[in-house]
């Protein structure tokens, strides 16, 4: 799911609760929303865990595999993009990690 499409149906005062567990506010996840500032590894993090997982990671940084390579294996995890030529290498290194 993205941010989005999470974040629209709320309230402004559910959104502004939401920013403040995400340790960021209202303002700024906006501005991540549309794409004018860059999802800081962390706020991901936090995002992923306040959301309850229905935004993903993934969903929020286009190079999660090379922050995230455990998450590679993740059953749910999109497949790698054909331009990413390090795709393999990180999936080998992830399963590596996790055995």
């Amino acid at each position: 799911m993205t941010l989005k499409s999470f974040i629209t149906p709320m309230s402004g005062k559910a959104r502004d609760e939401f920013a403040k567990r995400c340790g960021t506010t209202r303002g700024h996840l906006q501005n991540v929303m549309y794409g004018t500032k860059k999802c800081a590894t962390n706020l991901a993090v936090s995002i992923e865990r306040e959301s309850k997982k229905e935004v993903r990671r993934w969903d929020l940084r286009e190079d999660w595999r090379s922050h995230w390579p455990e998450l590679i294996t993740a059953v749910d995890a999109p497949p790698p993009k054909k331009e990413d030529h390090r795709a393999e290498e990180i999936a080998a290194a992830a399963a590596k990690a996790v055995a």
